[in-house]
């Protein structure tokens, strides 16, 4: 088969395949080109990369740097030695031409080897499809699979609303600590409260997510956000783009967090930097006592316990953390 010839090929460059156990697996895929990391925890990082600019702008620098890139013709347009229909794949100062290849077969077949011969628990596995019409094939890969993929966290980054119901089902129970969705959705725009609920509805009924310790949802979406579907957890974090653009829409969310009988911890956060004002008002409408003007009080009625709302910003992430605590303390 032209599949198996090609993989053969495709071996000069994955000679970089860790000869360790894999940490991390990290993959991208784009319209014309796809990029995949197979991280075993023994890079050097960069000396300077790392110093500046956000968490997420510093960790698309390292995966930059040291994923291995697959590249269509659509993609390296103006090199001569790259035809139609060929794949250019490279990762640091190596490079070969694969011909009758496409990008995002290989990133996905490369992506299955790994975890076929995976060896040990990942810390991590992030999946992202930023333009890619074909990311359905990677879930007939996955299901193949002889066993689910072991790992503590799983991020999942959609375009097309549907990503994570290709992936979180061949998710191993064992080990999983963190689920985290991100949903950019810039492709297929869920138009309506009532899509978003389904779709929503669907994630946390997964065993997945209930499973895990850790879980959050990063909705870049102005459509408003169904928080009822989230408030028969005990913790969550919940980050949404526009929150703060709205006081009203802020307000209902802090107000019907802190009604709930279950609720623990959560993180409620944004990129956009609320105003003075509109904590303010924040504050003003759920009735809280000043501790001091980061840290406010709610008595829970007919409870020795309370509801301390921290705000905190920081790397361009502002944060309302609710936490129940016992009023002795």
């Amino acid at each position: 088969m032209n599949f198996r010839k090609v993989c053969r090929s495709f071996r000069i460059i994955m000679d970089m395949k860790p000869p360790t156990p894999l940490k991390r697996i990290l993959v991208r895929f784009e319209a014309n080109y796809s990029q995949l990391w197979l991280d075993d925890g023994t890079r050097v990082p960069e000396r300077y990369s790392s110093r500046y600019g956000t968490p997420d702008e510093r960790a698309n620098r390292e995966f930059d740097n040291y994923a291995i890139r697959y590249m269509s013709k659509a993609y390296c347009w103006n090199l001569e030695d790259v035809q139609e229909g060929d794949c250019k794949v490279t990762r640091g100062y190596r490079a070969k031409i694969l011909k009758n290849a496409n990008h995002w077969e290989l990133a996905m077949n490369d992506l299955t080897t790994a975890l076929k011969d995976q060896k040990a628990v990942l810390d991590e596995i992030m999946i992202e499809n930023k333009s890619l019409d074909n990311f359905g094939e990677l879930e007939l890969k996955v299901k193949a699979l002889t066993a689910k993929i072991l790992v503590k966290k799983v991020k999942i980054v959609t375009n097309y609303s549907n990503e994570e119901a290709m992936i979180l089902p061949y998710i191993a129970l064992e080990h999983i600590e963190e689920v985290e969705i991100e949903m950019k959705d810039r492709k297929i725009e869920l138009r309506s409260k009532g899509e978003k609920r389904k779709r929503i509805q669907k994630i946390v009924e997964t065993e997945v997510w209930k499973r895990a310790e850790i879980r959050t949802l990063h909705c870049h979406s102005k459509t408003a956000f169904p928080l009822d579907t989230l408030m028969d957890f005990t913790k969550f974090n919940l980050r949404l783009e526009h929150f703060n653009s709205s006081p009203n829409s802020l307000v209902k969310t802090v107000q019907q967090l802190i009604t709930s009988p279950i609720l623990e911890c959560v993180r409620l956060g944004s990129s956009t930097y609320p105003s003075h004002t509109m904590r303010t008002k924040v504050i003003a409408a759920i009735g809280a006592t000043e501790i001091n003007w980061m840290t406010h009080r709610v008595r829970i009625p007919n409870s020795e316990e309370l509801f301390e709302i921290k705000f905190d910003s920081n790397d361009r992430l502002s944060c309302f953390n609710t936490t129940r605590i016992n009023v002795q303390n």
